[in-house]
């Protein structure tokens, strides 16, 4: 983290008394040229200089950079760079199972109903032969009814296991037999159980479910023949018991890859593989939406008892619409050595969701690239924030020379929003007068990602740094810096912080899952599962939102 600062110092009228950086003082040589180190933080530093001459007189200059100790490749909305392990959700075992299928908000659920809508006459085969000593009968079943009592869907060590039932199995038999006599009656099953085992796994960037076990039991057979000689057909019980189980176990073997497996590998990636574009809102007081291009893909999946946990890669990407380059996007790391610790999901809250603080410096990053935060506002949007300062007619205008950050690299690891280099040129009357000013300022200010009411929000705290750097000032502007420290403070924290990027999170995609357009057939139009937040917090570099199925 060491860096060198280095620069001049020109005092014509008077020799120099002394000069400060971040209130520390450098030592100058007798050119007027310096040169220090400075233990540089992770995020953006704001250097502080201030000059003495002998005529005490003061000059100030105020510059900012961003210290990462490894970057981020930059990407755009045509190849969005992906970043491993930006991401990670945990569905809890009760989003998998619930033991309700009154209510559409767990995974078992929409199994539940897949099941029960199957055709039990389509599983059967007709026409099937059984031969004995005597006779070549060709059984029928038809008139099938049952009841699905059952489906239960629990995950464990590596595994998915699908259990459930049938009751109340009741079906017509017709045995017939070219040269004996012919049988026909009812046969009631008291259970059919069905045991499977879904394999779920990441391959290709996406989710796989495969069968990987599955066993049938039949339970409780009774055949009443009400036409035809019982003995006869002393086979049949047994033929029920073994074959027909048999067929029922290889139609389920059919049907659970066919039909339940698609709808689980459908359902799990429309929650984690997405690309789509964000309508990110203007600035307040442009008119200028930026599309920002989002790309996620799933890359782990790690099933238990407890429920299963997905790491998740995301890139975004947009347009490169400013005249300011930048090698690449933040990476925290270690936080400079700060944070030894790693993240982990709590995996106590029914749904969990962590977004690494390096996704939210990637959006920050792909805004500022866009040309977002280079913006002007007009004086009906800043005059309302003004009144207590009797002015009018303010217009600002906001070009950053750094991508704003988010981080808890901070040394109480609370989080904040840093800006850095951003050149602000303003116009406004007071009173009677006018003033003009250009300059460039840095700011830090705590800011915290909440969550309430299922939305996202942002809690702006205290300014704990702000840093001026006048380049030109004119009227009633003029060596007043306590005046626009007010000013920058109301413009930049609660325009550009409290309502834009507040509306930014609020823009940002809940996962969610459209059971109407995604099963159809068995769940009615704009049947929507979403993940609802109700808590957020910050640990270990991620953003970690806890809340439930809505």
């Amino acid at each position: 983290g060491a860096v060198e600062v280095s620069g001049t110092v020109i005092s014509p009228a008077g020799p120099l008394q002394f000069l400060k950086l971040n209130g520390d003082k450098v030592t100058v040589k007798a050119n007027g040229t310096f040169s220090t180190a400075l233990f540089a933080e992770p995020g953006i530093n704001v250097l502080d200089f201030n000059a003495r001459d002998s005529f005490d007189r003061n000059a100030k200059t105020v510059r900012s950079f961003l210290f990462a100790e490894e970057l981020y490749q930059v990407g755009n909305d045509k190849a969005v760079v992906y970043m491993d392990d930006a991401a990670r959700v945990f569905l809890r075992a009760d989003v998998w199972d619930d033991d309700n299928s009154g209510d559409v908000d767990d995974i078992a659920t929409v199994v539940y109903a897949i099941v029960n809508n199957l055709d039990v006459n389509a599983l059967i085969p007709s026409g099937i032969v059984y031969s004995t000593a005597l006779c070549d009968w060709t059984i029928d079943i038809s008139q099938v009814d049952y009841a699905l009592q059952s489906v239960d869907l629990d995950p464990a060590q590596g595994v998915l296991k699908l259990k459930g039932g049938f009751i109340n199995f009741e079906a017509w038999v017709d045995a017939v037999a070219p040269f004996c006599p012919d049988g026909h009656g009812w046969v009631t099953v008291e259970k059919i159980n069905f045991d499977a085992e879904l394999e779920v796994k990441v391959a290709n960037d996406s989710v796989i479910v495969e069968l990987s076990y599955i066993d049938v039991e039949v339970i409780g057979i009774d055949v009443d023949l009400v036409e035809g000689l019982a003995s006869y057909f002393d086979w049949i019980v047994g033929w029920f018991d073994g074959t027909f189980a048999s067929l029922i176990e290889e139609k389920l073997e059919t049907l659970l890859p066919d039909e339940v497996v698609p709808m689980l590998v459908s359902l799990l990636n429309e929650f984690l593989e997405k690309e789509q574009e964000i309508p990110i809102p203007p600035i307040p007081g442009t008119t200028s939406s930026l599309p920002l291009v989002l790309k996620t893909h799933p890359e782990d999946a790690d099933l238990s008892a407890a429920g299963t946990a997905f790491a998740v890669s995301v890139g975004i990407g947009s347009k490169k619409l400013i005249n300011h380059d930048a090698p690449g996007t933040f990476k925290r790391g270690d936080c400079g050595g700060q944070d030894t610790g790693l993240f982990a999901l709590p995996k106590s809250g029914q749904l969990e969701a962590a977004v690494s603080e390096d996704l939210v410096n990637q959006l920050l990053f792909q805004l500022w690239w866009g040309g977002h935060f280079t913006a002007s506002i007009t004086s009906d949007i800043l005059d309302p924030l003004l009144e207590n300062f009797d002015i009018t007619g303010l217009v600002v205008k906001l070009d950053p020379y750094l991508p704003p950050l988010y981080t808890s690299c901070t040394p109480s690891g609370a989080p904040e929003m840093q800006l850095g280099d951003i050149n602000v040129w303003a116009s406004f009357s007071m009173g009677s007068q006018n003033g003009e000013v250009d300059l460039f300022a840095s700011l830090k200010v705590g800011a915290q990602v909440v969550a309430a009411n299922g939305a996202l929000g942002l809690a702006v705290g205290e300014v704990s740094e702000l840093g001026l750097d006048v380049v030109s000032a004119q009227g009633m502007m003029e060596g007043n810096e306590e005046l626009l420290e007010q000013l920058l403070t109301e413009v930049l924290v609660n325009i550009l912080i409290k309502d834009y990027l507040a509306d930014v999170l609020a823009a940002y995609p809940i996962p969610a899952v459209n059971l109407g357009a995604l099963a159809g057939d068995y769940f009615p139009a704009g049947t929507v599962v979403k993940f609802k937040p109700t808590a957020a917090s910050s640990d270990h570099g991620f953003l970690l939102l806890v809340g439930e199925t809505d």
